[in-house]
């Protein structure tokens, strides 16, 4: 979740607290290839 938090800020994006730490539990449970082959379908 930090390093998340650490990209989105250096993008200079704004968003809420709670954004990087969802999308880090999500990651946990699915691997970026599945979520990648998911959009795709």
């Amino acid at each position: 979740a930090e390093k998340i938090a650490t990209v989105v800020k250096s993008a200079n994006v704004s968003v809420e607290s709670y954004w990087p730490s969802l999308f880090a539990k999500l990651l946990e449970k699915r691997s970026v290839e599945d979520l990648i082959l998911s959009v795709g379908s």
